[in-house]
């Protein structure tokens, strides 16, 4: 499958985390022969994001974050990009569609708790999934942009593969 060369595209794959953001990003940059930006490295190596000794959490300068991603969608026009990560719906980036991954909160609050996240956090990564946090903040800072929701508790990679590649054409 290729991207047509006449507008290149840029698509962010969000949801809280525990939604499958990393894995669908990968497999289907490889399907689009994508570029594959991960929102948390990408943030660490622009200088975006600094370290929170007392919460242990990366924090995400928001207007560094929109100065450098718009600068690195410059710098690689003309490739397709697909930037996925959790904090990229809170800001308005150069983004062509946005793909928003949820999965049951229940279900979800099972994968965190298998990647060892303290309870404190499920509790909140659950909360902000019951609430449709990541498609409200879609919704306020992207509007007009094409999105689609897919719940990944109830779909494979391979469906949400197909069905984002069906979505794109």
């Amino acid at each position: 499958m290729t991207i047509k060369k006449t507008k290149s595209l840029i698509l962010l794959i969000t949801g809280t985390p525990g939604t499958g953001k990393s894995t669908i990003a990968k497999r289907l940059g490889k399907k689009l022969k994508a570029v594959v930006v991960n929102e948390k490295a990408f943030c660490r190596n622009e200088k975006c994001a600094t370290f929170d000794s007392k919460t242990k959490e990366w924090e995400i300068d928001l207007k560094k974050y929109k100065t450098a991603f718009a600068r690195y969608a410059k710098q690689h026009a003309g490739k397709p990009i697909i930037l996925e990560g959790h904090v990229a719906c809170e800001v308005n980036l150069p983004i062509s569609k946005i793909m928003v991954l949820t999965c049951n909160p229940v279900e979800l609050g099972y994968r965190l708790a298998k990647r060892r996240y303290a309870e404190l956090k499920i509790q909140e990564n659950m909360f902000c999934e019951a609430t449709d946090y990541c498609m409200q903040q879609v919704t306020k800072h992207y509007r007009g942009k094409k999105v689609l929701k897919v719940d990944t508790s109830t779909h494979s990679p391979s469906q949400v593969i197909q069905k984002i590649q069906k979505w794109l054409h």
